[in-house]
């Protein structure tokens, strides 16, 4: 017999027996709520708590937007010294409310003073979020030399993101299309070191020649580091210098315009056969498919575009012989693409390739605001494995617990310090392994 097992959402499947397969079906209206793909904003003159003061290096903002959200904002230097605004006032960098500087595209900036001794000094500036966020936007201002031929400095900002475990790099435009201030190569943009060329932008409502667009697109990532610097030819004493950082546009992830009402997997010869219900459709692109052989770490094997029209909409996907190969189970989920790079992942759906299995596992209550309960339905007793994977497939929790032969409960009660984000649940029971995916939200 041919199993499949989903095991999410705010309310419990249904299973029934069809033609020898044993299949799930959803409950309608559960699993993927309609949610706008809301955009929040990291306001560095209005987000933090307390409030940005001049000389400080590290803050937090809280619930950025009315999100669950958070961010630590931490500058650190590897030599030189912090400034003050406008590189020749008095006080601390770095700043807010006393900038001097004007971003374009932005109502408020942060703004940093540097006094490097060095051209190989630098100062990284770290945004680390609590969660998994998407579509990351936001505007550097400022980045030029003291005037077209000199080279005293030279700013130069190195721009990365991660998700915790992978590094990406954002696209990177210019503010002012035709400057010359400014040059940009992959994930840096630097003043132009050409002399006769570019020079010293004033960053006011007039001047943006040395802003430059900073976006990762749909890629999702939990922070952002700048590492502000000189590039090569500066002097080997660089003039003070600064540039400025605005406000940070973001999307949480995991919120589209889609209903997903049934996920069913069945076997089908060397094949596995895969077919879905979607409701609700709005401005949505479609569907990757990924695979996986373990319930954590999946791969994109295939794409399926969004069905035209509206109502109720029937989809299907075959895995090619992928029912051939050695592998006991083989986990499939959808990744749920809308028009505007907005996306969420469906629960984990699963087919036993060979034997039975006879064991069912769900998370309540789903989305977590506190702690959550692995309900574990099973048919032996026996020592269980219970491992909480985050999206980046790193371990942060387990636990160990005695099964009883039928319905078990296990409070997961550390999982009350996780941070907001998607997670995956995994038991083991001897060589027997489920999945469950939850969501925490705080």
């Amino acid at each position: 017999m041919n199993f499949t097992n989903i095991k999410a959402g705010k309310y419990a499947p249904k299973l029934g027996v069809r033609n020898g397969l044993l299949t799930l079906l959803l409950l309608s209206n559960c699993f993927v709520g309609k949610l706008a793909a809301q955009t929040f904003t990291l306001d560095h003159s209005s987000s933090f708590a307390p409030a940005w003061a001049p000389g400080n290096t590290s803050g937090t903002a809280t619930a950025i937007g009315g999100s669950t959200i958070n961010c630590t904002l931490s500058f650190t230097t590897s030599g030189g010294v912090y400034f003050g605004p406008n590189e020749t006032g008095s006080g601390s960098t770095p700043t807010v409310t006393t900038s001097v500087y004007t971003v374009g595209g932005s109502s408020n900036n942060i703004e940093l003073c540097m006094n490097y001794t060095s051209n190989t000094q630098f100062n990284d500036i770290l945004y680390q979020f609590s969660g998994l966020i998407k579509n990351v936007t936001f505007n550097v201002a400022d980045i030029d030399k003291p005037d077209a031929v000199s080279n005293s400095h030279y700013d130069q900002v190195v721009i990365t993101g991660s998700d915790g475990t992978s590094t990406f790099n954002p696209t990177i435009t210019k503010y002012v299309s035709g400057s010359t201030y400014v040059t940009i190569s992959g994930n840096t943009a630097s003043a132009n070191t050409t002399s006769g060329q570019g020079g010293n932008s004033a960053s006011n409502a007039g001047d943006q020649n040395g802003t430059v667009i900073v976006d990762f697109g749909i890629t999702p990532i939990t922070s952002v580091t700048i590492r502000y610097q000189n590039a090569a030819g500066a002097a080997s004493n660089p003039t003070p210098q600064s540039i400025s950082i605005g406000n940070i546009s973001f999307q949480k992830v995991g919120s589209l315009p889609v209903l997903l009402s049934a996920f069913s997997i069945a076997r089908n010869g060397v094949d596995a056969q895969l077919n879905w219900t979607t409701e609700d459709e709005i401005a949505f692109r479609g569907f990757i498919i990924e695979r996986s052989s373990d319930g954590i770490h999946f791969n994109q094997i295939g794409e399926v575009n969004a069905i035209s029209g509206s109502g109720r909409k029937k989809y299907s996907y075959v895995d090619v012989g992928s029912a051939a190969g050695n592998v006991n189970i083989l986990y499939y989920r959808l990744r749920m693409m809308d028009k505007d790079g907005s996306f969420t992942m469906s629960p984990i759906a699963w087919i036993k390739l060979n034997g039975s299995l006879k064991m069912a596992l769900s998370v309540t209550p789903n989305p977590s605001t506190d702690r959550v309960i692995a309900h574990v339905s099973s048919d032996l007793n026996g020592q269980a494995e219970l491992r909480c994977f985050n999206a980046s497939g790193q371990c942060v929790y387990t636990k160990h617990a005695s099964l009883v032969k039928g319905e078990n409960l296990v409070d997961l009660a550390g999982t009350r310090n996780l941070v907001a984000g998607w997670y995956v649940l995994r038991l083991t029971v001897g060589d027997r392994s489920l999945t469950a995916p939850f969501t925490v939200a705080r």
